[in-house]
């Protein structure tokens, strides 16, 4: 309903009409005051700074710090009365997460994500080093087999034996009346023994223990790792005994590194030979254990996993067994080699802390410039991009500034213009991606013919429109 319309005409007396006009004028007032009340406020809350905002809304920001793992959690903004949400958790080679954390020093208290946050806080993880276990000593040089005339001196048993760990290795020789790693008379601890002179028809089986031992740091890990040589047959006859030979390898595996699930990936080879007719197999083992389906020449090795797995392979030579007592199956082990897989690390995305502010100028006025705070933890380069749009978006603006996380719009035009900045973290360390954007709020510039005109003309307004002298 029209407003004038609806006062009463001047057909009455004038007290009669102003008395009745103030009626009309005070229930208008009483019915139209509340949505106006929420108009001025919503206008006067779009036009505060974003630090005010925050306090007006309660929302707190949160950040996330992940000490070299990846992903990097994004910011999180946290209203009132809710709580800061589990982010997924972030992996780092050799270490376990083991939560988040408010102090980034000590790391006494995990961080409650049942209370809650304060603004600006940031959460660190906590990383544990995995259990440092001993390596498994890998035998290069196996002890070998060989038959003498009664009463001969045999030739000296070696064994090479080898670790990358920096562990201590100790050797135990053992001899048998049996062809097995069982039950034997230990008989020299170095890396060679020189087994003693038989009768005819003596036969004695020699083995050694490979023991590689590293300090205790008290992290349960296994500290004690052993490995047990091939058997070495030492015969005395006048008729020699048929030994299975010791396959040469020729090649030898090679380790190589690659990133978390890249392809393609190129298998471990061994070659391997002997000239005895034997028959040659393989078993590939990782970090000593035997890898099940892995028994051809060659072992593709899974990079799905972050980690080190050190791998070799054990050769074995297998001949007829003719009855004689000689030992028909001998083996040899590869060089150890390590597969390293790394996670794949982008460069980190800006974290916007501080957004640029919607301003209102007058005309040729000196103002302060729009303003945007980023920062990153990966160690990259900040770089800043601002645009000028004729609409509020982020898209088909023209570009203005320089690298600059600051900028000063002109006020010398009567309008409304907005602007927004791009800023970039570039990151050449990084094995992925080395290039990521975030993107600041779009503002709205307005530049007036001056801004106590404006605030004039809307104070008169106000009085008109409530009907006040």
């Amino acid at each position: 309903m029209n407003k004038k319309n609806f006062l009463p005409q001047r057909t009455a007396t004038k007290v009669a009409w102003r008395n009745t006009e103030f009626f009309v004028r005070k229930q208008l007032f009483l019915r139209e005051t509340p949505w106006l009340i929420i108009l001025l406020f919503s206008l006067f809350i779009t036009s505060c700074p974003n630090p005010f905002m925050k306090d007006i809304l309660g929302i707190r920001e949160v950040f996330f710090n992940a000490n070299g793992g990846t992903p990097v959690p994004s910011k999180q903004n946290v209203w009132r009365d809710e709580k800061v949400k589990i982010p997924s958790s972030p992996v780092k080679a050799d270490y376990d997460f083991a939560g988040w954390y408010s102090d980034n020093e000590t790391f006494l208290i995990p961080w409650d994500f049942n209370t809650q946050p304060y603004d600006g806080m940031t959460l660190h993880a906590y990383w544990v080093p995995q259990a440092v276990n001993a390596q498994v000593p890998n035998i290069t040089v196996q002890p070998q087999s060989a038959g003498y005339l009664p009463h001969v001196n045999p030739a000296t048993l070696s064994v090479t034996a080898s670790v990358s760990d920096g562990g201590n290795l100790t050797y135990q020789w053992f001899s048998n009346t049996e062809n097995n790693t069982t039950g034997g008379t230990p008989v020299g601890t170095n890396s060679s023994f020189t087994p003693p002179t038989g009768a005819d028809g003596t036969i004695n089986y020699y083995y050694v223990v490979v023991t590689n031992t590293i300090d205790d740091n008290g992290d349960g890990g296994i500290k004690i790792r052993q490995r047990i040589s091939n058997i070495a047959v030492i015969s005395f006859t006048t008729v020699p005994l048929v030994h299975a030979q010791t396959p040469v390898i020729n090649t030898q595996p090679t380790g190589a590194s690659y990133i978390q699930n890249s392809t393609p990936v190129t298998p471990l080879t061994v070659a391997a030979s002997v000239t005895d007719s034997g028959t040659l197999t393989y078993q590939w083992y990782g970090n000593g254990s035997p890898i099940g389906g892995a028994t051809g020449a060659s072992y593709t090795p899974l990079v799905t996993v972050v980690g080190t797995i050190n791998y070799h392979v054990v050769v074995t030579n297998t001949i007829v067994d003719n009855g004689d007592g000689g030992n028909k199956i001998v083996t040899v082990t590869s060089s150890t080699v390590a597969v390293v897989v790394n996670a794949l690390v982008h460069a980190q995305t800006p974290t916007i802390a501080t957004q640029p502010i919607n301003t209102t100028y007058a005309q040729n006025a000196t103002t302060p410039p729009l303003t945007v705070t980023a920062n990153i933890t990966d160690g990259g380069t900040l770089s800043y991009q601002w645009y000028r749009n004729t609409t509020a978006s982020t898209t088909g603006g023209t570009i203005v500034g320089t690298n600059s996380n600051s900028f000063q719009p002109p006020t010398d035009t009567l309008e409304t213009v907005y602007y927004y900045v791009v800023v970039t973290n570039t990151n050449n360390n990084v094995n992925g991606v080395t290039i990521a954007s975030a993107t600041s709020d779009v503002v709205a510039v307005e530049v007036t013919s001056g801004g106590w005109k404006f605030q004039h003309w809307r104070y008169r307004s106000w009085r008109r429109y409530c009907f006040l002298p």
